[in-house]
This record gives structure tokens, C-alpha cells and sequence, in this order.
């Protein structure tokens, strides 16, 4: 997992535009799950714990996990500001491609967003799925979004602010999607890996995790080819 801490201070600023209520609803319907109060629920690479403060609010356990101790530590600050209706969170440092939980949890749903299953090799997510298998309740899902190889990528983009203006480009270079973020003249670059409909198909069988279903993100349905992004739900 690539590490975000250099970026943390102002990784609010390159995400100003996300809806994450919306998003928050989006995967809350995904799990299937009604009330969360006394539920269980798994943030692999939290970030700045934008959507997992949802489901605190809403009284669930929350345990996130991240790469970056700076990012963590928005986390908190963030949870910690947020009126829970009796819910609980632990926050824990670790690559989520290494995440085993403490003693018997066992969790009602799980999820990662912002293209974070990107960052690991098809073997790690090979490995990762099939370590869940030991710590998912049956029934239980899996959600994740990861970026579509079929999309649009070449862009550039300045974001304006009084400290210093952000750029942000991204582009696809030898099969693998690159980030480039620089504020003056510091820059951070962040590699992904690509996944295809038909690798995710053939991931999710050799970690005999079932037949997963891929949507356009934020939508029920496979409709635009060529969507930035793609949903996946795993049921265990």
C-alpha cells in the first residue's frame, strides 16, 4: 500500500468535491443491513474516516484500518467529533493486505473505497479475500470500488487555494494507473495496480470467494463500458 502521509494536510482539498453522505447510503444499501446499531463494520484503508463516521454515527462498531499515521489521525479527530448513538471505533495501522483482526471479531460488513484495493497486487487480493473468509459473518459482504482500465484517465487538474495551488494528474503508463500530486515544488506520485472485469471474476474463484457481482459505481446495474469506476460485492 502506498503511503498517503505526505499528502494528509491537504487530502481534503483534493477530495472537496465527494458526496460522502450519498456514498455512505450507497454502501450502507450494498451490506443489506437495516439497523446498524450493534453491527460490525470493516473500513480497509479508512483514510480520513469520512464514511466510517457514518456508521459510528449510526451506533455500529467501527474498525478502520490505514498505511498512513496521518491520516489515522484525522480519523479520530473526526470520529471522536461525531455524536454516535452508542457505537464504538478502533483505529489500527496496517497494510490491509496484512489485516487480521484482534481475537474473535467477526464483522456484519466490510468495505473499501477510493480505489484503495487498487494499490495492492492480485496476489494480496487474492490473499486478503481469503483471509475474510475466517472473519466475515456468513452472509455477509464484501464492498469495493476499484478503478475501471476501460476509463478516461489523461487529465490534469489545479486545484486554487491561498496556501498554494494543488495539481493533480493522472495518467495510465506501462498498465498501471499513476497519480501525480504536487503543491510548489513538492510531489508525491502514487502507482495502482489495474484490475479487468474478467481478473476480478478470476480473483474472487481462486480465493473461492463465490461469483462476485460488478456494477457502475454508485449504481445496481453494468451499463457504461467505459465508467471511471467499478462496484464489487462479494458475498461470503
Amino acid at each position: 500500500m502506498e503511503d498517503y502521509d505526505p499528502i494528509a494536510g491537504y487530502y481534503s482539498y483534493i477530495a472537496r468535491r465527494t458526496d460522502y453522505a450519498s456514498w455512505y447510503g450507497y454502501l450502507k444499501e450494498l451490506s443489506g443491513l437495516g439497523q446498524l446499531k450493534g453491527k460490525s463494520i470493516l473500513d480497509l484503508g479508512c483514510g480520513t474516516g469520512q464514511l466510517l463516521s457514518f456508521f459510528y454515527a449510526e451506533g455500529a462498531f467501527c474498525q478502520g484500518v490505514d498505511t498512513s499515521s496521518e491520516m489515522l489521525s484525522r480519523a479520530d479527530m473526526k470520529l471522536y467529533s461525531t455524536r454516535s448513538r452508542g457505537g464504538s471505533y478502533e483505529l489500527v495501522k496496517n497494510d490491509m493486505a496484512l489485516f487480521s483482526p484482534r481475537g474473535k471479531r467477526v464483522f456484519d460488513f466490510a468495505y473499501s473505497a477510493c480505489d484503495s484495493v487498487n494499490y495492492l497486487t492480485r496476489q494480496e487480493l487474492v490473499s486478503l479475500i481469503s483471509a475474510m473468509k475466517t472473519y466475515m459473518a456468513p452472509g455477509t459482504v464484501f464492498a469495493f470500488d476499484i478503478i475501471n482500465p476501460l476509463g478516461d484517465f489523461d487529465t490534469r487538474e489545479v486545484i486554487r487555494r491561498s496556501e498554494g495551488d494543488i495539481v493533480l494528474e493522472r495518467h495510465v503508463e506501462s498498465g498501471r494507473f499513476v497519480t501525480l500530486v504536487s503543491c510548489g515544488d513538492i510531489a508525491h506520485s502514487f502507482v495502482q495496480n489495474l484490475f479487468y472485469e474478467e481478473d476480478i471474476l478470476t480473483i474472487a474463484s481462486e480465493a473461492a470467494a463465490g461469483e462476485p457481482e460488478v456494477f457502475d459505481f454508485m449504481s445496481r446495474e453494468r451499463k457504461d463500458p467505459a465508467c471511471d469506476k467499478l462496484q464489487v460485492i462479494l458475498r461470503f
